[in-house]
């Protein structure tokens, strides 16, 4: 049996919880949320729907949670995400550690640099670090997660690179069609206007470039979104270059992905980046910094393009490279829709089970290297 400890209900899990459940039954996979969908998720166009699973709970109750606790055997695996920043989540897994059961950390990656850096590394250490001989694995989102485990000295075979996952290959955002035509390349930048997004980077860097056969369609909203539209005025980048579509309900998202020629992901401050993996499963490329974890899913010159955070200069020149190269082919959508295939609920879903059973094995997004750049 599995159980998955959340912090609060998140879309992006679900279709990996219903793919682990088809392969060892239903009544084998237990998922706890300790709260509702947060309002900020609900503000950017989520929404809540919890299946009606009896196995899955929300906000449980002291009697539902001793019954989970119970589940101590050594057949009992018990994955926890969030005992770092969750006091209801560290109780459970203090009442867990000594127990039979298998301890599995899920959890992202986190930055070590500077004052901030350190007292995150103590708190990583005291929490994590001391109670590492009680885990049996830790996932690791991406290679920044990876980094972080063995930065506080987990042992490096306990650590397995992760993913987000997001639709699976049934979900209607792999159907073809709605891709409109057009001579100027769209790119695509998705998310919160906050300052790690790194907006102004991509505004700065189009208004750098010789040519202007672009446009760029800017989804969500937040702080920054009237000095980015100052910006643009600032740097006499035409208002029919660039549009601001504020919040999005989700499927409309999906549907404008379909659209973009490439989606811009210049953040130097996200553990993961779940955008780039619908980007991708939509057969739309991905330019994206080599900080979140999801840059492990980029093959340069297949689906995308990756480029050192701090370098400016490279974003700029895959920019003029990709514009140059002119708006995205048929052909290379349904390329790297077939390879997206490997980030499904289904290939994940695999891959958990045989790190669960100790088996050797690679990330199926590893594995599956594209034909064109082998």
């Amino acid at each position: 049996m599995i159980v998955f400890w959340r912090i609060s209900y998140s879309p992006h899990m679900d279709s990996l919880f219903g793919e682990l459940r088809k392969l060892v039954g239903e009544e084998n996979v237990r998922v706890v949320y300790f709260e509702h969908l947060r309002d900020e998720r609900i503000a950017q166009g989520w929404v809540e729907s919890i299946s009606g699973s009896p196995y899955t709970l929300l906000q449980p109750n002291e009697r539902q949670l001793v019954d989970l606790l119970s589940l101590d055997n050594k057949d009992v695996i018990h994955v926890f995400t969030g005992i770092l920043y969750y006091k209801p989540m560290r109780k459970i897994f203090y009442r867990l550690r000594r127990t039979a059961c298998k301890k599995v950390i899920l959890s992202e990656g986190r930055e070590f640099t500077g004052l901030k850096g350190k007292l995150r590394w103590l708190q990583s250490y005291w929490i994590e670090a001391r109670n590492k001989r009680y885990l049996h694995k830790v996932l690791a989102y991406g290679h920044r997660g990876v980094a972080t485990y063995r930065a506080i000295g987990v042992e490096p075979e306990k650590i397995h690179s992760f993913a987000y996952v997001v639709d699976s290959m049934e979900n209607n955002l792999l159907s073809d069609g709605g891709v409109e035509e057009c001579s100027l390349v769209h790119l695509g930048v998705i998310g919160r206007l906050i300052p790690l997004k790194r907006v102004d980077l991509v505004i700065k860097s189009l208004s750098f470039l010789a040519s202007d056969d672009w446009k760029l369609t800017i989804i969500g909203d937040g702080e920054e979104r009237k000095s980015l539209e100052a910006m643009l005025v600032a740097l006499g980048i035409s208002q029919d270059k660039v549009s601001f579509t504020g919040v999005l309900p989700n499927e409309d998202v999906k549907a404008m992905m379909k659209c973009f020629d490439y989606t811009l992901f210049p953040s130097n401050g996200d553990g993961w980046g779940a955008v780039v993996n619908e980007s991708l499963l939509a057969g739309t490329p991905v330019i994206c910094s080599r900080y979140p974890g999801a840059a492990d899913l980029i093959h340069d010159g297949f689906n995308g393009w990756t480029f050192d955070t701090d370098s400016e200069e490279q974003f700029q020149d895959i920019l003029s490279k990709v514009i140059e190269d002119g708006p995205i082919e048929a052909t290379k959508r349904q390329s790297i829709k077939d390879w997206s295939k490997c980030i499904t609920s289904p290939e994940v879903a695999k891959y958990f089970i045989e790190i669960m059973k100790d088996n050797k094995s690679d990330p199926s997004w590893k594995l599956a290297v594209p034909l064109e750049i082998t």
